[in-house]
């Protein structure tokens, strides 16, 4: 059974990436730039909910997109 609290910060991070302009590949590689080494593979496994999140990660994307981390996390935010 999946837990529901596994990760629900993919779906946004996926919304705020695309509003932003980036391909998965594009974030990968602005993290990286950010001493956040991310393959575009796993930003893709983070967007469909099949992998993790660390905070450290977190905090970078939402930099990246322009974000808080809040609103990553916020199961309130629609397209």
């Amino acid at each position: 059974m999946r837990h529901r609290y596994r990760n629900i910060s993919g779906r946004n991070i996926a919304r705020f990436r695309r509003a932003s302009g980036l391909s998965q590949a594009e974030l990968a590689q602005r993290l990286t730039e950010l001493n956040v080494p991310m393959s575009r593979q796993a930003i893709g496994r983070i967007e469909r909910r099949e992998r993790k999140l660390y905070d450290g990660e977190a905090y970078a994307i939402a930099e990246v997109v322009g974000q808080t981390v809040s609103r990553l996390l916020d199961e309130r935010v629609r397209s």
